[in-house]
């Protein structure tokens, strides 16, 4: 296993984001103050795992994570995603591959007080739906991978449904990269539920079933319950998983109202029971 990649148990279920207004009630009871929040999600709720989705947008800041974990300092691992500008701006207006080292560069540094403090589980890098597998984007992608794998436990969620072939899964393997197995609505596309085990990591993303897509603001899109038949389903794939990898994060990114928080306890209580 990559010696960075040491953050939390064997086994972790946790959700996309945390500072969230709609979980004002249904997550966090008016006693525990914002500042409290990713503690709170650790003890008394038993999630070891948060994915930071704000980092998709904010610039890397190694201060930032030092903050965060002074908030929650027994509080959960992390799940850190890429800067868009490496994994969704990625062309230039000439439609040719950006090779943005320079970010590269800052965000591999901004992760090491998560390192340092054994607390960064995996980096979560997601290529968008519009792009398509080609061997112009297969390139950029062994490029990419060649200058993060190295520094980082990665793992890749790809938004179109071309990428998952046999082919995504030998070049995930011989760069030590996760395939992100994820459970999306219908409408927003990408490649089917497919468990493939490319690293040491296993990782399963697990975004709700919504049938609201089109015209739907992202809020919308994400709004979603799974009952528990729907989460019973997800024991078998999780079983597959856990036997070929050495370590599964499974994250519910289903967040209105709390609803990922709720489905992620539930899972969790049921893979408790399943052993």
């Amino acid at each position: 296993m990559n010696e960075l990649n040491n953050a939390g148990p064997r086994l972790s279920v946790g959700v996309t984001g945390w500072r969230r207004d709609d979980w004002r009630g249904p997550v966090y009871p008016s006693s525990v103050q914002e500042g409290e929040w990713l503690a709170y999600l650790a003890d008394p709720l038993g999630l070891t795992t948060v994915e930071l989705d704000e980092t998709w947008r904010r610039e890397p800041d190694p201060d930032y994570f030092a903050r965060l974990m002074e908030g929650a300092p027994d509080g959960p691992a992390f799940v850190v995603r890429l800067h868009q500008d490496l994994s969704a701006r990625l062309r230039d207006e000439r439609g040719d591959f950006l090779r943005n080292q320079y970010m590269i560069d800052r965000f591999v540094a901004s992760l090491a007080p998560l390192i340092d403090a054994g607390r960064l589980r995996l980096v979560l890098a997601s290529f968008p739906a519009r792009l398509a597998k080609s061997d112009p984007a297969v390139t950029h992608l062994k490029w990419l991978l060649e200058r993060l794998a190295p520094a980082m436990p990665l793992a890749m969620d790809f938004g179109h449904e071309s990428w998952g072939s046999p082919s995504t899964f030998e070049l995930l393997k011989a760069a030590k990269v996760a395939w992100v197995t994820t459970d999306r609505p219908l409408a927003a596309g990408g490649p089917p539920f497919t468990v493939a085990v490319t690293a040491d990591d296993g990782v399963i993303r697990l975004l709700g079933r919504s049938d609201r897509w089109f015209g739907a603001t992202g809020a919308q899109r994400y709004d979603y319950e799974y009952p528990d038949h729907e989460l019973r389903q997800l024991l078998e794939p999780i079983r597959l998983m856990r036997r070929n990898a050495k370590r599964v994060t499974i994250l519910f990114g289903n967040g209105g109202k709390g609803a990922s928080v709720a489905n992620a306890r539930r899972l969790a209580a049921m893979l408790g029971a399943d052993g």
